[in-house]
């Protein structure tokens, strides 16, 4: 498996921080359990080229977790249940999420 460049690594936690303190800043103080798939679907809007540029030297099986993970570092969130019917075409599945 290639090793993560920082660079791609950086560019990543970018992706969360702007899409979490921007688009979906509204729900800090009262996160929905969707957060997840409310962030991949934003990811879709903003950035696809560069996700799809990711995935294909990374792979989606390693790149979407991580992805969930800093989403749920960024706001310091809580897991939930599982759900496996997200409205995101780039995930099969997410951790739903709560403050």
């Amino acid at each position: 498996m290639l090793p993560m460049d920082d660079d791609d690594k950086i560019m990543l936690k970018g992706f969360i921080h702007s899409i979490m303190n921007t688009t979906l800043k509204k729900h800090v103080s009262k996160c929905p359990p969707n957060i997840t798939d409310l962030f991949f679907l934003e990811l879709e809007k903003q950035y696809s080229a560069e996700y799809e540029r990711i995935v294909e030297l990374y792979t989606d099986r390693r790149i979407n977790p991580m992805l969930g993970r800093y989403v749920k570092k960024e706001w310091d969130l809580e897991n939930l249940d599982r759900c496996n019917n997200p409205k995101s075409k780039y995930i099969k599945s997410y951790r739903q999420l709560t403050n």
